[in-house]
């Protein structure tokens, strides 16, 4: 037996182990204090943990606060469409009871991904109703083959039944009757609060923007079901075997990839594009392997699929639900006139005339708004723009050091394609001389006529690398400024210890050349000038 299948039967016999163990609760394997417990039907349960988004200080009970979460990663170049890093505002809907505790808003997640256990609860409630008769020997395993329709419609079926029953399954002096009173519901997590989650939310500290919140050294088969035989082996686990991340979510990476309430859309340069596509899956699932697997892992699915002739189902898309109130919620009427009186004040900003608070036309936004600032307003609209402005001023930096990333990489991939191009060069000369050889030596027609096939195939394999070498660099010509491509040129030419710089060094300098020429011919240029520069170096 190979070691590999050794540990895969090892893994597979201690996962059992710990499964026998766990079934004492089957919707709770791994209790914590402060789990929020909501009952479903046929006596089952489902568990959620508060996800707590901090409040800024003095703001705990402005309705209008919210706060940047950053989402995605760039971890793979190839992806970047759909998983660069963006920054997208978030708040809970929920507050604490006590005003003491109120410094902090959170919204509820589910601890583990929906079972089948709890799907068969649900499905009695469909008409005619069913009984309460659960699938034997698999109500811990996630749900899986679910479309986005079915779990809207599990979230909207649970909400009814929670509110018809609410008199008589909660305690109305408890918590969880306190957030129903709040128009809670449940609902699909959008997808910042379930990636904000994911990441361990305010609990992560530091560690927030490692994108399997896994501590580094760690070893990432203790907390992910991914591919292979050291982690899933191929299979859906049961719910709670693995090690939970800093909020105590159980298998939110990995295992079922999970569904999400947004439709998808690209992203485009530190935001969101503006189709709306599909439905969302995130997290990755045990087909998924451990390098790419995590937070900002994300794929879109169509909802509708022609071959079935119905909605999508995907064995590997499972979901969590999510409990979180309406913005107006009836319950608290002071709410909805705080909200109107905030949302006055933020776009209260007379600046009394053409005063030294003025702005000026075409000055920077950031000077214009600290200008505003000193002019002649009440002091707590002054804080607001002064952080306005200092928002304005980290936001930038931000964008600043995004740009010049995107800057280094396009420069690292055009030098790739120049190695390419070059590369292609090489080996038509090579056939080239093999050709003049086979010619002096009268070699049999079938292998002059493979030597010829090859030069054609090695020529138009240079034309192709040679048009994606042209492409980047007129996109490169086009999207940054001088400055930002020669100060990543003379950064690159600091880190020839790195082997991926290594790899394209000599090419790297004639991709920023032939940017400039680009730029000052208007994209007349010479390819077999370019092609010959290429190759002398």
């Amino acid at each position: 037996m190979s070691r590999t299948v050794a540990a895969a039967a090892l893994l597979a016999l201690l996962a059992g182990t710990v499964a026998q163990a766990q079934t004492a609760d089957r919707f709770n394997p791994v209790p914590d204090a402060d789990d929020v417990v909501f009952p479903m039907p046929c006596a089952a349960r489902m568990v959620f943990r508060k996800i707590v988004v901090p409040v800024k200080s003095g703001e705990a009970t402005n309705w209008m606060a919210d706060a940047p979460v950053t989402l995605g990663d760039d971890r793979d170049p190839g992806t970047r469409y759909a998983e660069a890093p963006r920054d997208i505002p978030l708040v809970g809907g929920f507050r604490e009871a006590d005003p003491a505790k109120q410094a902090a808003s959170f919204y509820l997640l589910a601890k583990y991904e929906f079972t089948q256990g709890q799907r068969a609860a649900l499905e009695t409630l469909t008409a005619p109703p069913k009984d309460c008769a659960a699938p034997a020997g698999d109500r811990e395993i996630p749900a899986v083959g679910l479309s986005w329709f079915d779990a809207v419609s599990f979230g909207e079926r649970y909400s009814q039944w929670l509110y018809a029953e609410a008199d008589t399954k909660l305690d109305k002096a408890g918590e969880t009757y306190r957030l129903v009173t709040l128009n809670g519901f449940f609902r699909l997590p959008t997808e910042v609060e379930w990636e904000y989650a994911a990441r361990g939310g305010a609990a992560a500290g530091k560690n927030y923007g490692n994108p399997t919140f896994v501590e580094p050294g760690q070893p990432l088969e203790e907390s992910v079901w991914f591919a292979g035989a050291k982690s899933a082996n191929g299979k859906l686990w049961p719910i709670g075997l693995k090690k939970p991340n800093p909020l105590l979510l159980h298998d939110i990476i990995g295992n079922a990839a999970e569904i999400v309430l947004d439709s998808y859309r690209m992203t485009k340069a530190g935001r969101m594009h503006g189709q709306a596509g599909g439905f969302v899956v995130k997290g990755g699932s045990y087909l998924i392997g451990e390098t790419v697997i995590g937070a900002a892992w994300r794929r879109e699915y169509p909802p509708m699929d022609l071959a079935r002739k119905g909605p999508s189902r995907v064995e590997t898309n499972g979901f969590r639900l999510a409990f979180a109130p309406t913005v107006e919620t009836k319950a608290e009427p002071q709410r909805i006139a705080k909200i109107r009186e905030e949302y006055e004040a933020l776009s209260r900003l007379d600046t009394g005339g053409q005063g030294a608070g003025a702005p000026t036309p075409g000055a920077d936004p950031i000077q214009q708004l600290e200008a505003l600032a000193r002019g002649n307003l009440d002091a707590a609209t002054q804080q607001r723009l002064n952080e306005l402005a200092r928002s304005l001023s980290n936001n930038t930096a931000v964008r600043n050091e995004q740009r010049d990333r995107a800057a280094n990489a396009l420069i690292r991939i055009g030098a790739l394609y120049g190695r390419d191009v070059d590369r292609d060069r090489i080996e038509i000369r090579t056939y080239g001389k093999l050709l003049v050889d086979q010619a002096k030596i009268r070699a049999p027609a079938k292998d002059i006529a493979e030597t010829k096939q090859a030069i054609n195939d090695w020529s138009r394999r240079q034309d192709e690398d040679f048009a994606t070498y042209r492409a980047f660099v007129k996109q490169a010509a086009e999207d940054y400024a001088p400055e930002t491509l020669r100060g990543q040129l003379d950064l690159l030419k600091l880190q020839t210890d790195d082997p991926a710089v290594k790899r394209v060094e000599r090419f790297v300098g004639v991709f920023v050349q032939h940017i400039e020429a680009h730029r000052r011919t208007q994209g007349r240029i010479d390819p077999e000038q370019w092609k010959q520069e290429l190759s002398s170096q």
